[in-house]
């Protein structure tokens, strides 16, 4: 009878310890996928924080331009030399930051090329108008070649934009999955602790109630006996 007790025992733990060490497994993979996740939202509010960091300098870039060739004060180049100094490193974050995406790496290329095409005609229009070529400097301004840069650029910053948005919203919706996957599965272990728990302490009084009653068939015969004696 113990014996018979101890292999159910047996069993019945080792079916719960093998389930629990698959949800716990299950648990673990889906816990290093939401982190993965994570870090991929992560990486796209970056993507849209450096994109909004080349727009804003190269606007600063211009305004201090257009401020100094209308003013001639040196004081309005500091914008445009800040602007200058760090669009460089904006941009090689975000090409780092899209390394993966190569329908975003296109276009970092692609933003790059419009943005020095940008900075070298500012540059020229600086340096033309410290030489005196004023009005050469002019009409290279309204001839509206800069502005149609500007739009290019800024249509290719919202593409960019744009695909971030749809790839936040595809991750969020995957990290929100990976949540309630871990969740499940905590309380699938519960489950199965409970489960276990209840078979065991049934096993136990089976073998309890078995025991007894193969004790009252044992004391049965010694009774009759004494009783036909008389």
């Amino acid at each position: 009878m113990l014996a018979t007790l101890q292999r159910r025992l047996l069993l019945i733990l080792s079916i719960g310890l093998l389930l629990t060490l698959g949800v716990v497994a299950y648990t673990c993979r889906a816990a290093l996928g939401y982190d993965k996740l994570n870090d991929q939202v992560q990486r796209t509010h970056e993507v849209k924080e450096e994109l909004s960091s080349v727009l804003r300098l190269l606007v600063d870039a211009e305004t201090g331009q257009r401020g100094y060739l209308i003013t001639d004060d040196p004081l309005y180049l500091q914008p445009y030399q800040e602007a200058t100094s760090q669009v460089e490193g904006r941009l090689a974050r975000l090409a780092d930051l899209t390394k993966n995406d190569s329908v975003q790496q296109q276009r970092t290329v692609e933003l790059r090329r419009l943005e020095q095409e940008e900075l070298a005609v500012l540059r020229q229009t600086i340096q033309l108008d410290q030489e005196g070529k004023d009005l050469e400097a002019g009409r290279i301004m309204l001839s509206g070649v800069g502005r149609q840069r500007r739009d290019e650029l800024r249509r290719v910053v919202a593409d960019m934009e744009k695909e971030e948005d749809r790839l936040l919203a595809m991750r969020a919706s995957l990290a929100n999955r990976g949540q309630w996957a871990v969740v499940l599965a905590s309380l699938a272990i519960a489950v199965l602790s409970i489960v276990v728990f209840v078979l065991v302490v049934r096993q136990i009084k089976s073998a309890a109630k078995s025991e007894e009653l193969a004790k009252g068939c044992c004391k049965t015969p010694v009774l009759q006996f004494g009783v036909e004696s008389q």
